[in-house]
């Protein structure tokens, strides 16, 4: 046992490392600092100079410091393992891993870090508050000027909930225009930096204290680390997942326990998604692949087959014109395999484009095929209005609106025809005015049919006058 007398004075840690040194079966305890601390660069001044990478520790307990049970910082504290170690009742963290390059924690356990009964916390002081029935954790990335003026609740970036609960002999409610210094942040683990890989596995938690602040790149697999809030790395945990994770040559599988379902990450060519179900005939479900012979990306290929690609996505790379000049920009969604629309999954129907009615395949009363390329006064698509293989289809066309050439007079309106003695061809009257031909004609009729009834009365075969 190292002890520190109770963290009355302001200064003085435990075990300062400065060189890979091996601690097992130690408790450390009442230092007014860290309970371990490992700062060390090759290039220092006097009190940081020294290289402590491969440092070791295993079964030690930092308990009661006025600042973490475990501190580690600088350039040459890397590649650590801490196995076993027991943190609990610091005065700030747990664990807080500030190095450069990343450590490794094993079946490590935290308690009631950063509180007021921590470390020679006063009352009222605290990395965890009370505020409206629920518990918030100071962020690591807030200022203790910003603890004090933001009330928790209002701003995640300050305080982070953390869970329910009133206030209690060790966490205080907060209160405003307290003095700097009365909050802080504090907790079970925390790590920070761009290039700090740390690695926690099997760790733990318990409530009550700091939720834990691990930030990218660091890793959490496993364990009982409590609220995840402000885990920013990488977090793989079987409680979240109800499953597991494999690590497999170049491939990433997760499954559930009764391997219903397979996830597999970058598994094969092009496959950087793929989903794979008990029972399912085909070779899985590909949430996402990039088709790299045409540039796109496909959402949702089932199986190896192209002829089931439903979403494309298209790129800077993709060559499709889709019956335009030039080639589409990137950031297209296309829907090869048509689109089913409904308000509900039950009563969704096809919507699809060709060039004629479908001659095979299942097709249900409403599913739609547009004509894909269409012309003037021709169809503009095909329903079906019975259901079969591939069921009864009935044109759409338009409403009658003209959408091109010129007006046409209404033949109400016209002042009648002239008679030439022949009937003329009538034209296209979508694009050309064709009344007075219409008109001429008519002219023509109604002389030819007085001259007929007036030859019927002439002998007597139909009743009038002449």
């Amino acid at each position: 046992m190292i002890s520190g007398g109770g963290n009355t004075g302001t200064t003085g840690s435990g075990i300062w490392m400065r060189s890979a040194i091996r601690v097992q079966d130690c408790l450390i305890s009442g230092f007014a600092e860290d309970g371990i601390r490992i700062l060390a660069r090759a290039t220092g001044g006097a009190s940081t100079l020294g290289n402590a990478n491969l440092w070791y520790l295993e079964n030690v307990t930092c308990e009661k410091n006025g600042a973490n049970g475990l501190h580690v910082n600088l350039a040459d504290s890397n590649v650590g393992v801490c196995v076993n170690g027991n943190f609990r009742l610091n005065g700030r963290w747990g664990v807080y891993d500030s190095g450069t390059f990343g450590n490794t924690y094993i079946g490590c356990h935290t308690a009631g870090n950063g509180t007021t009964t921590g470390g020679g916390n006063q009352a009222g002081e605290g990395a965890l508050v009370e505020q409206g029935g629920n518990r918030y954790s100071a962020h690591i990335g807030a200022s203790e000027a910003d603890l004090v003026a933001t009330t928790p609740g209002t701003d995640e970036t300050v305080w982070i909930l953390s869970e329910t609960g009133g206030p209690s002999s060790s966490i205080p409610t907060w209160l405003a225009a307290q003095p700097e210094g009365t909050y802080f942040h504090g907790g079970a683990y925390a790590t920070d930096g761009s290039s700090n890989n740390c690695v926690f596995l099997g760790c733990y938690r318990e409530g009550s204290q700091g939720i834990s602040q691990v930030t990218d790149p660091s890793i959490v697999i496993g364990g009982m680390f409590g609220n995840n809030r402000g885990v920013f790395g990488t977090q793989l945990r079987g409680r979240d997942w109800v499953g597991r994770l494999k690590f497999h040559n170049d491939e990433t599988f997760f499954q559930t326990p009764a391997n219903t379902l397979t996830l597999l990450i970058n598994d094969d060519a092009d496959a950087l998604i793929k989903a794979k179900a008990e029972g399912d005939d085909v070779a899985g479900f590909q949430l996402l692949h990039f088709h790299s012979s045409d540039g796109y990306y496909i959402i949702g290929k089932h199986g190896t087959s192209n002829s089931s690609l439903p979403l494309w996505i298209t790129t800077n790379l993709t060559t499709t014109k889709a019956g335009r000049a030039s080639k589409l920009i990137g950031g297209k969604a296309l829907f090869a395999q048509g689109v089913w629309i409904g308000s509900s999954v039950n009563n969704v129907r096809q919507h699809s484009n060709g060039n004629s009615v479908p001659s095979s395949g299942e097709y249900a009363r409403g599913d739609i095929t547009w004509h894909r390329d269409p012309t003037a006064g021709g169809p503009l698509g095909w329903v079906c209005v019975t259901a079969g293989s591939p069921g009864t289809w009935v044109e759409i066309r338009g409403t009658g609106t003209q959408t091109s050439g010129t007006n046409q007079t209404a033949l109400t309106n016209s002042t009648g025809g002239t008679r030439d003695g022949t009937l003329a061809v009538v034209g296209d009257t979508s694009t050309v005015d064709q009344s007075a031909v219409i008109n001429d004609n008519l002219t023509e009729l109604h002389t030819l049919l007085d001259e007929m009834r007036t030859t019927l009365v002439n002998f007597g075969l139909m009743k009038g006058s002449v």
